[in-house]
């Protein structure tokens, strides 16, 4: 496991809970994406988000399920991350850092890349998922990155996926956490026509 819940409070757990309910409905709602952002926050890889919604055609997840609970905006506590034990540690690997842009592997529309492509060795992709996933897998194995390193990694996956989906602001969500100031969420998001597309 990428984190060790005993340690937390019960308020540390109202607010990771909290967080994960945030990454999720800031995906698009009653399809798999959503469980998928949820359970990253605590650590756990999913990839629910193959299973296509009833009535679109393929796979089905059955019928869509009306939650019990809501939780207003103001009744939230702020998720104030456990700082990791000891100094994080990321091996052979550069710090993470994400770069969002237009012309990314000659794509017309935006994108997410790793900035060091020697580190993470991943090409561009639409959705900051995909890189996040690659990064994570390239500093848990064999890569010489401690614990700290992997529980601050998930951190920041987890501050990415509350911020709004398929912008600059995800990986300057993600890059914060690493101490790294970045300015991506001033690139418009743009389609594969190079129209802006309209964000939640």
């Amino acid at each position: 496991m990428s984190k060790d819940f005993v340690t937390l409070t019960a308020l540390s757990v109202i607010s990771l809970l909290a967080l994960a309910l945030a990454a999720a409905s800031q995906r698009t709602p009653k399809v798999c994406a959503q469980a998928d952002a949820f359970n990253a926050v605590f650590g756990v890889r999913t990839n629910l988000s193959i299973i296509t919604p009833p009535g679109s055609g393929g796979i089905s997840a059955g019928p869509p399920l009306t939650p019990a609970l809501s939780f207003p905006a103001t009744s939230i506590p702020p998720y104030t991350p456990a700082p990791p034990s000891g100094a994080a540690n990321f091996g052979t690997c550069s710090t993470p850092e994400i770069k969002f842009a237009v012309g990314l592997d000659g794509r017309k529309e935006t994108a997410f890349a790793p900035i060091d492509p020697v580190s993470y060795g991943h090409g561009s992709a639409d959705d900051i998922d995909v890189i996040t996933s690659f990064m994570y897998d390239a500093l848990a194995n064999n890569r010489g990155a401690n614990q700290a390193a992997e529980d601050l990694f998930v951190q920041a996956e987890a501050a990415a996926n509350a911020a709004t989906p398929l912008t600059g602001a995800q990986t300057d969500a993600f890059n914060g956490v690493f101490g790294q100031t970045t300015n991506f969420a001033s690139v418009t998001p743009v389609d594969d026509t190079g129209n802006p597309v309209q964000t939640l």
